[in-house]
């Protein structure tokens, strides 16, 4: 990795994210952009703020980015940049990633509110629509050398082999073990009729031949219970699962076992994105 922006709304998950991404940074040797987008409220947009009123807000809040990024610096020893602007976050981070050829977007994640659990939050909203890797790092999660990786594969999901080439970066450069952990449900059992497992374990096998890893299922009616059962009984420090993708608003309505995880996972996430599933245009 070369590049990691680490996203923040100055919030502690913030702060967290950055002191996690800090570490990641440091051990990889890549630079960091502290990135901060705000939208105006309804009644700053009612009462016609200015564009002098918007250029101050913007000012303030480079000032904050400012004095983050030299903490940051003096804790961790790496190289820190920042950017911020008056936008939506998903289209300001899509613009970012793509300018700078970022290799990981970091976002912090509270805990499982039921507000984020009915309607989501940023997060969860970047999961449905990112084509960048993403890194959510729970708020109680804190940096430790990464020796266990688990890659939750659903072979029901295209994957894009370019992708995968993070997993084999991060194994890499810590010397970690990546187990391809897969929740087998009737549910998954019935999609697999539909896609080609082998293809797809083919891809995965080309990505992570030079890293020490190993293939394991298990059976769970849940996927979400059966990744938590393995996460406590390996020992895992890094989860990563690719998403489906839909390119129907019918995508929302249903239940997303990354989303699920997101919301409920105690160890960081990495989210890869992954090809428009078929079927769902």
């Amino acid at each position: 990795m070369k590049t990691i922006i680490v996203a923040t709304d100055f919030s502690d998950n913030s702060k967290n994210a950055i002191n996690y991404a800090g570490s990641l940074a440091a051990c990889s040797q890549a630079k960091i952009i502290l990135f901060n987008a705000f939208q105006l409220t309804v009644h700053a947009s009612n009462s016609l703020i200015t564009p002098k009123g918007v250029d101050k807000l913007v000012e303030l809040n480079a000032k904050k980015l400012k004095k983050i990024a030299l903490e940051t610096t003096e804790k961790y020893g790496v190289s820190v940049e920042i950017t911020t602007k008056s936008s939506i976050v998903t289209e300001a981070l899509e613009e970012l990633v793509t300018q700078s050829k970022a290799d990981l977007v970091v976002l912090g994640m509270h805990s499982n509110d039921w507000i984020d659990k009915v309607l989501g939050n940023t997060a969860t909203a970047l999961i449905r629509k990112a084509k960048y890797p993403i890194l959510i790092v729970p708020e109680n999660a804190t940096f430790e050398n990464i020796n266990k990786i688990i890659f939750a594969h659903d072979p029901n999901v295209l994957l894009m082999p370019d992708n995968l080439c993070l997993i084999k970066d991060l194994a890499e450069n810590f010397k970690a073990e990546v187990e391809i952990l897969h929740v087998d449900t009737k549910k998954s059992r019935l999609l697999e009729e539909k896609l080609s497992v082998k293809k797809v374990n083919t891809i995965v096998e080309v990505a992570l031949s030079e890293v020490d890893h190993y293939y394991k299922g298990i059976e769970e009616e849940h996927v979400a219970v059966g990744i938590d059962k393995e996460i406590g009984e390996s020992h895992a420090n890094l989860l990563v699962m690719v998403p489906h993708k839909c390119n129907s608003w019918r995508s929302f309505l249903n239940t997303s076992n990354t989303r699920t995880m997101a919301l409920r996972t105690h160890i960081p996430l990495l989210i890869l994105p992954s090809y428009i599933l078929p079927g769902c245009n």
